[in-house]
């Protein structure tokens, strides 16, 4: 039997409503799958994002600071260098935080 939380009556029946809603078995299997990885996945978004935004400040203020075509060229590939980084470092941690999410849920 499903239980669905009704949010129209009172406080006390609402709160035994969404007690018998947390012990549905399928509600802690909900949460990982639609709360908890795409939160994670955000957040790993989002650090990905800042740290991008870091190097490209950086490799912008290198660019502006050369005055030759070979300080460009160091400069352009040091940038992908760390930006390749990055990515394939960022996306290992994702790999172990979700590796981790999975293990203890099974657990």
């Amino acid at each position: 039997m499903t239980y669905m939380p009704n949010f129209g009556m009172n406080p006390t029946a609402a709160s035994e409503q969404l007690t018998k809603l947390a012990q549905n078995p399928f509600a802690a299997m909900w949460r990982s799958a639609f709360f908890d990885m795409p939160m994670a996945l955000a957040a790993q978004s989002l650090r990905l994002a800042a740290r991008g935004l870091d190097t490209q400040l950086e490799y912008f203020h290198t660019v502006n600071n050369c005055k030759t075509m070979p300080e460009m060229v160091e400069a352009q590939s040091t940038f992908i260098q760390k930006t390749t980084g990055d990515i394939g470092q960022e996306t290992s941690r994702f790999l172990e935080e979700i590796g981790a999410k999975i293990r203890h849920e099974a657990a």
